[in-house]
């Protein structure tokens, strides 16, 4: 069972005015087609790039706008399968999606970067006030080396080396 790209519409008879209806490219209504899946499969979404969203065993759990649902033998789910973006449904099973390394340690890079300086900024301060204790001008210059040291990471490489964070 399978419903292609489900999205809004307004049936002429609604059951209620507060029901948001779906429908998918065939005209199939999102309500009326979930007792034609599966009760022991799981039940996926997925959108245009395949990317699998949400997942459940109980069809109704899922609310699929702008997605395809599809559903899977439970024997075929792989291990460590997700919904966290790592999976896709190749249109016969779910499969590993490919990873851009590069963009998720640039995204952690520019994450820390953050932490670093809302870190050093309250520290900075202190002493240039000149009111830092010892404990913190130390902690500030191992944020600031911290920081240097996490400009420098070449996140263009399959494994980068992160520096450790202060303690």
């Amino acid at each position: 069972m399978q419903l292609k790209q489900l999205s809004f519409y307004e049936p002429e008879v609604k059951e209620a005015e507060n029901i948001l209806y779906l429908k998918d490219e065939d005209g199939n209504d999102w309500y009326a087609s979930q007792e034609k899946f599966s009760a022991v499969k799981l039940k996926i979404a997925f959108t245009a790039d395949g990317i699998i969203r949400t997942a459940d065993y109980d069809v109704s759990a899922l609310w699929p706008v702008n997605m395809t649902v599809a559903e899977v033998a439970k024997k075929s789910v792989p291990k460590g399968f997700n919904i966290d973006g790592e999976w896709m449904y190749d249109g016969e099973k779910i499969v590993p999606a490919p990873v851009d390394h590069v963009a998720l340690a640039e995204a952690r890079k520019l994450g820390l970067l953050q932490l670093a300086a809302q870190s050093v900024a309250p520290l900075a301060d202190a002493v240039e006030l000149g009111i830092a204790t010892k404990e913190e001008i130390a902690l500030l210059k191992a944020w600031k080396t911290y920081r240097v040291a996490l400009n420098r990471v070449d996140v263009g490489v399959d494994a980068p080396e992160w520096p450790a964070l202060p303690a």
